[in-house]
C-alpha cells in the first residue's frame, strides 16, 4: 500500500465551492466561515450534488471524516496550519485560511 497526499486549495472568501477529483470520484467542496463560531464548515457533494457529508467543522491537526463511510473515499481530510505560524496566533488566523492553513486528502493506494 501507498500513502498518497492530494493537496486541496483553500481561499480568503468567507464563502466558496470548488470540485475536485478524489481517488477517481469527482467532489464538490462547499466552505463557509461561521464568525459566531470562528470556524470553517466544509459540505462535501458528489459528481450530482448529493449532499455526502454537511456542516462539519475544519478542526486544525484532526484526521476529518475518516471515521465516516463515504461512497469511494477511504481516506481523510487534514487542514494543518503552516509551520511558520505561532499557536498561539491560530485563532486570529483562522479567517485566512490560504495565507495560514494547508489543506490535504490523504488515503492509501493498492497501486
Amino acid at each position: 500500500m501507498i500513502l498518497k497526499t492530494t493537496k486541496l486549495p483553500l481561499y480568503n472568501n468567507t464563502f466558496y465551492s470548488y470540485s475536485t477529483v478524489l481517488e477517481g470520484n469527482t467532489l464538490t467542496l462547499d466552505f463557509l466561515f461561521l464568525s459566531r463560531l470562528n470556524s470553517w464548515i466544509i459540505t462535501l457533494k458528489d459528481s450530482d450534488q448529493n449532499v455526502m457529508l454537511s456542516g462539519e467543522r475544519l478542526s486544525p491537526n484532526t484526521a476529518l471524516f475518516g471515521d465516516y463511510k463515504l461512497s469511494g473515499l477511504t481516506g481523510s481530510f487534514y487542514f494543518i496550519p503552516n509551520a511558520d505560524v505561532n499557536p498561539e496566533d491560530m485563532e486570529d488566523k483562522v479567517k485566512n485560511p490560504k495565507d495560514f492553513y494547508s489543506l490535504y486528502y490523504v488515503y492509501q493506494s493498492g497501486e
